[in-house]
């Protein structure tokens, strides 16, 4: 299933998967929404194994540190900080 957001309640909608400083829509973000499981089999995840290589992790966490001050997300800069978590993902 999917759908787009032009012209819908789920355009107008404000976006709030992310916080972010200015007043976005979802149709700001996205073109729509496609679906090809039912939304029960979805997991809402941050992180997993192997997603950034060891290479690259000093880079990605410091952009993705620079993001979430950005947004204010200070939960997720602190969870940073600590070794075992990055060892996690």
């Amino acid at each position: 299933m999917g759908f787009d957001f032009e012209n819908t309640i789920f355009g107008d909608a404000v976006f709030d998967l992310i916080v972010v400083g200015n007043k976005l829509d979802y149709k700001d973000v996205f073109d729509g929404f496609v679906f090809y499981e039912p939304i029960e089999k979805y997991d809402l995840i941050d992180f997993y194994t192997g997603l950034v290589s060891k290479d690259f992790e000093g880079g990605f966490f410091g952009r993705y540190k620079i993001f979430l001050e950005y947004t204010e997300d200070r939960s997720k800069v602190e969870k940073f900080q600590n070794p075992v978590f990055r060892q996690m993902s």
